[in-house]
């Protein structure tokens, strides 16, 4: 059970009683009279569709009663930091960028070019990729969407 104090920060029904350690306080006790208010459960929690997610939000003080609320956001995209080099070569074949990798490879260095051949997987942070990135153009969320899809193959 929480409560909000007189600054609007939410503190729980466990800190009170800490920052009040002579007081004897039950659970669901009527606190205004030290600055606390209780913190009613919402009265609806949304459904969240495909792609979303619920998440709570501070609460709100609705007709003299404070509540919880939560609203619907887009479900975090989960970027993958590695992928093997065949996913990389073929979703970057898929893109006519193969190319263009090997392009920036050959001026990247021996290095370079050793990695790019032997390694078998590919990093997002790879300095490679930057190069492309740069060369191509291309955004940080394009090159994200590049390796999803490439997770995928």
């Amino acid at each position: 059970m929480n409560y909000i104090n007189s600054a609007n920060q939410v503190v729980s029904i466990l800190a009170i009683r800490e920052a009040h350690p002579n007081m004897s306080i039950p659970d669901g006790a009527d606190l205004t009279g030290i600055g606390y208010q209780r913190i009613y459960p919402a009265q609806t929690i949304p459904t969240p569709a495909d792609g979303e997610i619920v998440v709570s939000k501070p609460p709100e003080k609705v007709d003299g009663v404070w509540r919880e609320v939560f609203a619907l956001e887009p479900a975090p995209v989960f970027v993958p930091q590695q992928v093997t080099m065949r996913q990389a070569r073929l979703e970057l074949l898929s893109r006519d960028l193969l190319d263009d990798v090997d392009a920036v490879i050959a001026v990247a260095g021996r290095a370079a070019q050793i990695e790019w051949e032997y390694a078998s997987t590919v990093d997002r942070d790879n300095p490679v990729i930057a190069a492309v990135q740069q060369q191509q153009g291309m955004t940080d969320e394009q090159i994200d969407d590049l390796f999803r899809e490439a997770a995928k193959r």
